[in-house]
């Protein structure tokens, strides 16, 4: 203590960190009815001390309360579904949470009748980057630092079948930041993996007109709309929907110049069981069960003495 003090001296303020990795899976219904989005959440390093400070605070009841009103502030028809899972690792301070909601998505409607629009549940992006006041500035514009987000959207529908996609592979980078979308569709899913990273802690006055631009950019990399066919209910359950994962993947050491826009970032790979399959395409199979039997039982007959 300093004996010329004449006060206490404020303690530094904790630095948040945006570390963390994001997964929403969405069994989408195109028959404006409800449909489950799976979130998992996984946060290290100080952020995942201020969850687990949150959680003894107010015990996992009203936590689990707190975080379905953030999910009621996405979307007001929010409703959880079972409960709230926690994987604690407190030796690399990684914190993974899994919660089910069920939401009935607002869909657009369509030139094509036939067809819906679909919103992406991806623009809560555009509240990691604030965009700089326009106007003469002679000081430097704050970033969040160090920034490393990587968030994967799984969309399972029995209408997707063949996505025209514009752009699968896009992104943009400063000497700031830099930001990823890589986009792949297949039959009854579609999934959009987004990487966002910040490469130092300000930006000078002279290059805020560039990263205004780079912001516009990363709002139309991240606002993805689909045009999907509407009618389509809610698809089954795949296995392992809404669980915790066997184990957590620590990411590697955040370094911003190790990571170049140029970068290939591998999408999400849908992986199905086989019950899983079969309940998907259940009317498929039947339907050819039903010929097949029209056709093999005449011939029984007919070999029958």
């Amino acid at each position: 203590m300093d004996a010329a003090a004449t006060a206490l001296v404020e303690s530094p303020r904790l630095e948040l960190s945006n570390l963390f990795d994001l997964h929403e899976h969405v069994l989408l219904d195109t028959r404006n009815g409800s449909s489950l989005m799976a979130v998992t959440l996984q946060v290290e390093g100080n952020q995942a001390d201020l969850h687990r400070n949150s959680f003894k605070k107010l015990g996992l009841e009203e936590w689990s309360k707190q975080r379905l009103q953030t999910m009621v502030n996405r979307y007001h028809s929010a409703k959880r579904v079972g409960e709230l899972k926690c994987q604690d690792d407190r030796d690399f301070n990684v914190l993974v949470l899994t919660e089910v909601f069920e939401i009935e998505f607002k869909l657009g409607k369509h030139a094509n009748p036939k067809l819906c629009v679909f919103h992406l549940p991806s623009n809560w992006l555009g509240t990691v980057l604030p965009m700089p006041p326009k106007g003469e500035r002679h000081n430097p514009f704050l970033l969040p630092y160090p920034c490393a987000i990587n968030y994967v959207v799984d969309l399972d529908n029995r209408g997707i079948k063949r996505l025209k996609l514009k752009e699968p592979r896009t992104d943009s980078s400063t000497n700031f930041a830099v930001i990823s979308r890589t986009d792949r569709g297949g039959f009854g899913h579609y999934t959009m993996r987004l990487a966002l990273q910040t490469k130092a802690d300000a930006v000078p006055p002279k290059s805020i007109e560039a990263h205004i631009a780079f912001i516009e950019k990363a709002a139309n990399i991240y606002n993805r709309v689909l045009s999907l066919p509407s009618g389509y209910p809610r698809p089954a359950t795949p296995s392992g929907f809404g669980e915790l994962p066997p184990s957590i993947q620590l990411k590697p050491p955040f370094a911003p110049e190790s990571k170049k826009s140029t970068e290939p970032i591998s999408p999400v790979i849908r992986k199905y069981s086989l019950m899983d399959k079969i309940r998907q395409h259940w009317r498929i199979i039947w339907i050819v069960l039903v010929i097949f039997l029209w056709g093999i039982i005449p011939l029984l007959k007919g070999c029958s003495p």
